[in-house]
């Protein structure tokens, strides 16, 4: 056995495992979400009675079972403050000469082309046609909707490496001392972030102070919660750390497509982690005036106090850490 002849190669072959097991779930999770994107429920609105509406929604779920949500609206202006508010991703308004359609570009590319394609079937059903009218159309600087997603992973993983490197480098450090530091890099890395994507590269152009906060939140609880993953349960934690907020986060925000297109799994999942989060409160910020953030700003203060709590479970019951140094007894009084 090689491992017999060479001791040194025998010492790596933990991590060789480690590594083949990040392999799979890397590509496993990657090409599970994003090898068939299709429409997942996506809720659309159509300014006419019940009955209508469930003629279209049947004629829908013929073409893309399960692949759009039909909401009868009783006037235009009501569908157009939730398509506003992100509430719907289009509204379809049917006229005896032929049909009008509100979408918001901004909400992403391909969701948009999903509900731009549905509207035109359903006109083209009906032997009308429809005309369109973006009322949130993508800016040059940021023509495909991804900037929001890469201004978010850029800010996970940084923050998820600094809550580690805290947790490996800072065992010794008193406990006010290591969240002090959480709460001086939070800050720091939104205003890092919102530098970039602003003034550097431009992508999300004239948003810098809202970027600069949601990276800050952002930021915060990603690395409170590998944090408190790495001080309760060791380098196990850390990899948990990893697999949820990373590999997961990642995979079931949909990327490019959003969680509108991916199984329903991810889709299901993407809203409760701080990917998904935060890559909707920096769009629905930047591009709708701050609608419907709460529930992401909820999500990312659960995180954060989830790291705090198993901060204090490691406090209590220090045992748990695995793989991790112990931290040095304090010197006993003279």
């Amino acid at each position: 056995m090689p491992s017999r002849s060479n001791p040194g190669l025998r010492r790596l072959l933990p991590s060789m495992a480690i590594a083949m097991l990040s392999i799979l779930a890397f590509t496993g999770l990657y090409t599970a979400a994003y090898k068939d994107p299709k429409p997942h429920e996506i809720p659309v609105a159509v300014v006419a009675d019940a009955a209508t509406a469930s003629q279209l929604q049947a004629g829908l779920d013929r073409a893309e079972p399960g692949g759009f949500d039909v909401r009868a609206y009783a006037s235009e202006s009501e569908a157009r403050d939730d398509l506003l508010d992100t509430e719907v991703q289009g509204v379809l308004i049917p006229g005896p000469s032929g049909d009008r359609a509100l979408v918001t570009g901004a909400f992403g590319k391909s969701p948009t082309d999903a509900v731009r394609g549905a509207f035109e079937q359903i006109s083209a059903a009906r032997g009308t046609e429809v005309v369109v009218q973006d009322l949130k159309p993508l800016p040059q600087h940021d023509s495909r909707g991804m900037s929001s997603m890469w201004t978010v992973l850029g800010t996970v993983v940084p923050s998820m490496t600094f809550g580690a490197i805290l947790t490996l480098m800072g065992g010794g450090l008193p406990a006010r001392t290591r969240w002090l530091a959480l709460a001086t890099f939070a800050p720091l890395a939104g205003l890092m972030s919102a530098f970039t994507a602003d003034a550097v590269v431009g992508a999300l152009d004239g948003a810098f102070w809202s970027v600069a906060g949601i990276s800050a939140v952002l930021g915060l609880g990603v690395a409170a919660a590998v944090h408190g993953l790495g001080r309760s349960f060791g380098l196990p934690g850390l990899g948990l750390g990893v697999l949820v907020l990373l590999v997961l986060g990642q995979a079931s925000s949909g990327g490019a497509v959003t969680p509108l297109l991916v199984p329903d799994f991810f889709g299901t999942v993407a809203p409760y982690l701080p990917t998904g989060a935060g890559v909707t409160m920096v769009r629905n910020v930047v591009y709708f005036d701050g609608a419907a953030i709460i529930q992401p700003l909820l999500v990312m203060a659960s995180w954060f106090l989830l790291g705090l709590s198993l901060e204090r479970v490691a406090l209590r019951l220090p045992r748990l850490a695995v793989g991790l140094p112990r931290t040095a007894a304090a010197p006993a009084a003279a």
